[in-house]
């Protein structure tokens, strides 16, 4: 069981980061292919 735990950390830890920045857990498969580029726009002032 902690092999399974020690195994999806990475992914959990990434989709924590995905939804702190206000973007989909589902992203995480993509961010893990490569790199991940978000492009926001920018704040309105």
């Amino acid at each position: 069981m902690l092999k399974y735990f020690r195994h999806i950390t990475q992914y959990m830890n990434a989709m924590a980061q995905l939804l702190a920045a206000g973007l989909p857990a589902a992203a995480v498969m993509e961010a893990f292919k490569g790199p991940l580029i978000v492009h926001r726009p920018p704040a309105a002032a």
